[in-house]
C-alpha cells in the first residue's frame, strides 16, 4: 500500500489497519536477522568490517545463505511461529 494517495478518514484507517498488520510480523522478520547475527558474530565487529575495504555485503549474504540452508535442514523460529515447514534444501538450491 502506498502512503500519501486520496486523502480523507478512508485513507487514514487504510494506513493505521496496514501498519498494524505489518507490526504483527514485524519481529518474526527480526528473528531471521538476529539469527546471522548470533551465528556469524564476525559480521557484526563494526571496527573489523569496513566499507570498501572488506566485501561486507558478500559477507552478509553468504551468512544468510548459511542461515537459510540450516533452516531448510533443521527448521527455525518463524517457520514454529507461522507454523509452515521450511522447503527442502533441494527446492531451495534449486530455485
Amino acid at each position: 500500500m502506498q502512503k500519501g494517495h486520496g486523502n480523507g478518514p478512508d485513507r487514514i484507517a487504510a494506513e493505521r489497519a496496514f501498519d498494524l498488520s505489518m507490526s504483527r510480523v514485524r519481529e518474526t522478520v527480526e528473528w531471521g536477522y538476529e539469527d546471522i547475527k548470533q551465528d556469524f558474530n564476525t559480521l557484526y565487529f563494526q571496527k573489523k568490517l569496513k566499507i570498501r575495504e572488506t566485501a561486507v555485503g558478500k559477507q552478509y549474504l553468504c551468512g544468510a545463505l548459511l542461515c537459510n540452508i540450516r533452516s531448510c535442514l533443521y527448521g527455525n523460529q518463524p517457520a514454529s511461529y507461522f507454523g509452515c515447514d521450511p522447503p527442502s534444501l533441494e527446492r531451495y538450491l534449486s530455485d
